[in-house]
């Protein structure tokens, strides 16, 4: 999505471990929310409610990692 493309860094904070937590835009595009939207990431419900409908909508259209019938979370 950003490939060759100038990416905008947005830092939101950090997490408990001390990493940077980002919104990443190219283009005019949040990266962060249409990977959520092609079904290409999970939205982090632990610790945020961000890109959940993004996430629910891939679900019904089975997009990405939601043609499989149980996609492994990465967290477990």
């Amino acid at each position: 999505m950003c490939a060759e493309k100038e990416a905008i860094i947005v830092e939101k904070g950090q997490d408990k471990y001390r990493r940077m937590l980002s919104i990443v835009w190219c283009s005019g595009i949040e990266i962060n929310e249409r990977q959520a939207q092609d079904g290409m990431a999970w939205a982090y419900r632990k610790y945020s409610l961000d890109y959940v409908d993004d996430e629910e909508q891939a679900k019904i259209q089975k997009k990405g990692l939601w043609i499989d019938n149980n996609p492994i979370e990465p967290s477990v």
